[in-house]
């Protein structure tokens, strides 16, 4: 679910999503615009490089402005805290993990859609 919530989070950081919802076993959001699927497989394989990138600090700032798991943590030097914070709520090795081995896939894609 951590890694999946990852998920949700970079694309959000690109496209305007909405509807979100992470479980365990899958990541769901709509996509709001023109999108194709070269534009989310960029995404998907660039997940690593998009890890290193200062904007992925600024939006885990952003989305957890509110989360309080222990009150001091607020007190902690802000690099520690956006630290603390992806660990708690997000699992980047988990996610690569996943886009690397199991390469992620559309459910438009996959045999999935069949089954109804």
């Amino acid at each position: 679910m951590r890694a999946n919530a990852l998920l949700s989070s970079i694309f959000s950081l690109d496209y305007d999503i909405h509807s979100v919802i992470d479980t365990a076993y899958f990541s769901s959001f709509k996509f709001r615009g023109d999108i194709d699927f070269d534009n989310i497989s960029q995404v998907i394989y660039n997940v690593e490089e998009t890890l290193k990138m200062s904007e992925i600090n600024s939006l885990i700032d952003e989305k957890t402005k509110k989360f309080v798991k222990n009150k001091f943590i607020n007190f902690l030097p802000y690099e520690d805290n956006l630290k603390l914070k992806m660990e708690l709520l997000y699992s980047p090795d988990d996610l690569v993990k996943v886009v690397k081995e199991n390469s992620v896939s559309l459910i438009g894609n996959s045999r999935f859609r069949l089954w109804r």
